[in-house]
């Protein structure tokens, strides 16, 4: 060792930290397809208040709104200091993977989106709106609750089913 060239010891960390380099690509590219995946399997989708308007229905009209899903949504608005939001989101999360491509479940952070949380008078959060495709009004449920109030709503009132957590 003390005879052997000072750059020697330089090239194994080099070699090492173009393995590491190389393993953390590997890991990042493996947890972007992880990501996807998990976007297409019943995952609460975040969206702002012009997706709101191009999805779900044109909140800044003052009439009956014209829903544009082709799905029913529970769109949950929430905000990330409150913490029955926080409460609420691993609900809604196993909600949506409940009725992964029976309904579209949505959150709107209202801090982000001011606009329409003033034009939909939402004065208390969480807010979940439910939005049926058939006609009748959105209802919405103020506060947090039990996982089988959520699915009674969803499964009668969305669905027009009986509910299954009775």
């Amino acid at each position: 060792p003390g005879n052997a060239p000072p750059h020697k010891p330089y090239a194994r960390l080099k070699k090492q930290i173009v393995m590491i380099r190389k393993l953390i690509s590997a890991t990042m590219l493996a947890l972007s397809v992880i990501t996807v995946s998990a976007d297409n399997d019943g995952k609460v989708e975040s969206i702002n208040q012009a997706e709101f308007s191009e999805k779900i229905f044109d909140y800044s009209t003052r009439e009956k709104p014209v829903i544009k899903s082709e799905r029913p949504a529970v769109i949950d608005f929430w905000a990330p200091w409150c913490g029955p939001c926080r409460r609420l989101a691993p609900v809604m999360d196993s909600l949506a993977v409940r009725y992964k491509g029976k309904v579209d479940f949505y959150k709107i952070n209202i801090d982000n989106n001011e606009a329409i949380a003033r034009q939909l008078r939402v004065s208390s959060i969480p807010l979940v709106l439910f939005v049926p495709v058939d006609g009748n009004d959105v209802q919405g449920m103020m506060g947090v609750y039990p996982t089988d109030a959520y699915v009674d709503v969803v499964d009668e009132y969305l669905l027009g089913m009986p509910s299954k957590s009775r």
